[in-house]
């Protein structure tokens, strides 16, 4: 077994079952290197490091650069882990280990201080990743209500269609991100790339003049991808606008606001402040987070 960049793996096609396997995701090279020019996270890194074997990938992780704010309010680049995979027939066999170790070091090599990553607590890698040096960073609080339809529905605002107004988005984000620190810096660059993951319609978006909801309707349930606002008024609006548009239940899986989180409250949400979902964070130098 040999361990190759991204751009060394002889057929990229075969990660296609691996990802499909881990993440129901459908891989496509074509597609995923069109993502990769777009999205500034990826464009000068090595993407992630793949195991080979018999010219077949067996596994693999990926790497991405980040921008975070730190607690004295300076940007800071920091080291990010994502689509950690092995084949069904591999597990077991320290490659997932082998391959966070090759991510390791170009974190190491580009002198950040941190490596953070996305799991669940109810996942195998989860104990990997512990082992690895990870440490619970953030929960994922999330906030669910479902909707009766025997009370009569908010008065809807009548709205021009027109495409998603992404420059007011970012604007409104910057506003409502003031001061925050970890994930909270984007810009345009960074809008590109959502707008290529997201692929949304203005149909799944409500922008006012102080905040904007983005979200997807899967049969009658409202998924929340983003909700930014700068006053609690605005927040309380919005929502009552997306609820006017579910017909089974609104939800909310990952609240990384906590004004927002206490919106979600006082308008009748169940929320849970933890979940199985969390950020893990790895010291790469003698610091603490």
């Amino acid at each position: 077994m040999k361990i190759l960049t991204y751009q060394e793996i002889p057929k990229k096609e075969d990660l296609l079952p691996l990802m499909d396997q881990a993440f129901n995701w459908a891989f496509h090279p074509r597609k995923f290197e069109n993502t990769i020019k777009k999205d500034p996270r990826l464009k000068k890194t090595p993407i992630g490091y793949a195991a080979v074997e018999n010219d077949h990938v067996v596994g693999f992780v990926g790497v991405m650069d980040l921008t975070t704010r730190n607690l004295e309010g300076e940007v800071e680049p920091a080291g990010g882990i994502w689509g950690v995979a092995t084949l069904p027939s591999h597990v077991r066999r320290g490659i997932s280990k082998a391959l966070m170790e090759n991510a390791h070091q170009y974190f190491y090599e580009k002198d950040y201080r941190f490596a953070f990553l996305c799991t669940s607590r109810v996942i195998v890698a989860y104990y990997l990743y512990r082992k690895l040096g990870y440490t619970d960073a953030s929960q994922c609080p999330n906030a669910y209500k479902l909707i009766c339809k025997e009370k009569p529905r908010t008065r809807q605002v009548k709205t021009e269609k027109k495409k998603i107004d992404w420059n007011k988005l970012l604007e409104i984000y910057n506003k409502s991100s003031m001061g925050k620190t970890g994930f909270a810096i984007r810009d345009k660059k960074y809008v590109e790339a959502i707008k290529r993951r997201w692929r949304l319609r203005s149909k799944n978006s409500i922008l006012l003049e102080n905040g904007y909801i983005i979200f997807k309707e899967n049969r009658g349930v409202i998924d929340v991808l983003e909700l930014a606002a700068t006053s609690t008024k605005t927040t309380k609006q919005l929502l009552r606008l997306v609820e006017g548009k579910a017909k089974i239940a609104v939800r909310d899986r990952m609240v990384l606001n906590n004004k927002i989180l206490k919106t979600y409250q006082t308008e009748g949400y169940n929320v849970y402040e933890k979940s199985h979902d969390l950020i893990m964070v790895k010291a790469l130098k003698n610091i603490t987070f």
